[in-house]
């Protein structure tokens, strides 16, 4: 999931350094996010990752804890992608701390999940399970119940209980993912009745895009 930020309307024509020189830090901490996004949706997780570094740099200098944790989650879901793991906890770890600290309870769901997800892929899936469990009670607080964040982290906590074999407590957490789905649009009815229908449905693309 790569999040988002408010950001300016117009842009300068000469990107970064042209937000640099009118002043403008958080819209020049935009303009490299939406740099990096481009690099990553192209396979560049080299340059992606030094953008949204430098995007953390410019949050931090300007005070905007906010911002630089949502960078943070982004650069750890680029490395994941990009099969650093050991990089990307680090980062889902950093984001989690600040969410934390001041009380971005959006984004400590979604840095839960995040690092729920890892665990997940590389095998930890009883921790998974718990990180899962703590979004999802993250969503409730931060008032997100019936949002797109809490189906994916249904998702996730179905898929980390099917690998322990734990399948009927599965097949709940993927129907109530699919019910949200559905709810929001994102999903059509055939598709949710098939995924309440298959012992072990495919993860739906609006999932895993962003997992």
């Amino acid at each position: 999931m790569t999040l988002c930020r408010p950001t300016a309307h117009v842009s300068p024509p000469d990107g970064p350094a042209g937000t640099r020189r009118l002043g403008n830090r958080r819209g020049e901490a935009a303009q490299l996010d939406r740099l990096a996004v481009a690099h990553s949706r192209l396979g560049r997780f080299d340059s992606a990752i030094e953008h949204f570094k430098e995007s953390v740099d410019v949050e931090r200098g300007a005070g905007n804890r906010f911002g630089e944790a949502i960078t943070l989650s982004n650069i750890g879901l680029t490395y994941r992608r990009a099969g650093l793991l050991g990089e990307a906890q680090a980062a889902y770890e950093r984001a989690l701390a600040l969410t934390r600290d001041i009380g971005d309870d959006s984004g400590t769901a979604i840095a839960l999940g995040l690092l729920a997800e890892l665990h997940r892929i590389t095998g930890r899936r009883e921790h998974a399970v718990e990180l899962f469990q703590q979004a999802l009670r993250a969503d409730g607080t931060a008032g997100n119940r019936g949002s797109y964040t809490e189906a994916i982290h249904w998702w996730g906590l179905g898929s980390s209980l099917q690998e322990l074999r734990q399948d009927e407590r599965a097949r709940e957490c993927w129907h109530e993912s699919a019910r949200l789905l559905h709810r929001l649009g994102l999903i059509s009815a055939a598709e949710r009745a098939g995924i309440e229908n298959t012992p072990h449905p495919r993860t739906p693309e609006v999932v895993l895009k962003n997992m």
